[in-house]
């Protein structure tokens, strides 16, 4: 994969040259044991990918009968297991978890994965997740102060790591401009990129600095035009079809190609993609790194 660093603060007019890009697999924590989400981890690091990410949910989405691992003690193990692979959240809900004490625990996981740690960090969103644990869900504007006081603890403890706020709101996106390395749209906000990242480019004019920008996708990878989209047309719910719109990567790897460089032209410097546990275990996830990602300049 080609290796991009981090983003540095930039002023001025005008939208930056078409970046570098980082690629990077969203592990699946829903459904899944530890040992298999282990195993992807060590496929995707084999197979070339820059990152390896998990969510944070402490319920599955949509269905809550599904099982789902603990986002930050499986990011915790995967930093013994792996070498190489950066290791990044998208996102942890600051609601979740004091600030003070995640700032301890991620200065104590630093120790372990050192410069391969990256934070993805949100506000929060799913109230009945939080009910369902005897977590407060207090209003947005709460929940932004403590997504704020989060990252505060953690340029506090472990000033060296690398942060990103994830979220679509004015708020969130300010609060990315102002405080964080990296921002980085919800997959179900993925069509709204482009005049998301305008939005966020004309708050970073203003404060003079610019995170850089992540998007993350879906894929459906075909081996012929209009086979992917066939089988995207199948799928009728809405949380099947996250991150798979114009701008997901579907189609055969021309088109696949195609849309990568539609992320990198609107300043993207790096994609966390979403692979089915079906199209795992048929190599997507390899095919993927192979037909596309190593071609890519």
């Amino acid at each position: 994969m080609t290796a991009a660093g981090p983003p540095t603060d930039r002023a001025g007019g005008g939208p930056p040259a078409p970046p570098q890009l980082r690629f990077g697999v969203l592990l699946p924590l829903f459904g899944s044991s530890w040992a298999e989400v282990r195993d992807i981890a060590l496929r995707a690091e084999a197979a070339g990918y820059d990152d390896v990410w998990v969510s944070d949910h402490l319920m599955a989405v949509p269905d809550p009968a599904t099982t789902v691992l603990e986002g930050w003690t499986t990011l915790a193990a995967l930093a013994a297991v792996t070498e190489r692979v950066t290791l990044g959240t998208l996102v942890l809900a600051s609601t979740f978890r004091p600030p003070l004490l995640l700032a301890k625990a991620v200065e104590t996981l630093a120790s372990v994965a050192g410069p391969r740690l990256l934070l993805g960090l949100g506000a929060g969103w799913l109230e009945a997740e939080h009910r369902a644990f005897g977590l407060e869900f207090p209003p947005l504007a709460e929940r932004v102060a403590r997504l704020e006081a989060t990252i505060d603890a953690l340029r506090e403890r472990t000033p060296e790591l690398e942060l990103l706020v994830g979220g679509a709101g004015r708020r969130t996106i300010d609060l990315a401009v102002r405080k964080a390395d990296w921002w980085n749209a919800p997959g179900d906000r993925l069509d709204e990129l482009p005049a998301l990242i305008e939005r966020m480019r004309a708050r970073a004019r203003e404060e003079g600095r610019e995170p850089g920008i992540a998007s993350r996708v879906g894929v459906l990878l075909g081996d012929r035009p209009g086979e992917a989209e066939t089988r995207l047309a199948r799928r009728t719910s809405p949380w099947t079809r996250i991150g798979l719109g114009p701008l997901g990567l579907v189609g055969d790897p021309d088109e696949i190609a195609r849309r990568i460089e539609l992320h990198r032209s609107l300043g993207v410097s790096r994609m966390v993609i979403g692979i089915s546990r079906r199209d795992l275990g048929e190599g997507v996830l390899e095919r993927l790194a192979e037909l596309v990602l190593s071609s890519n300049p």
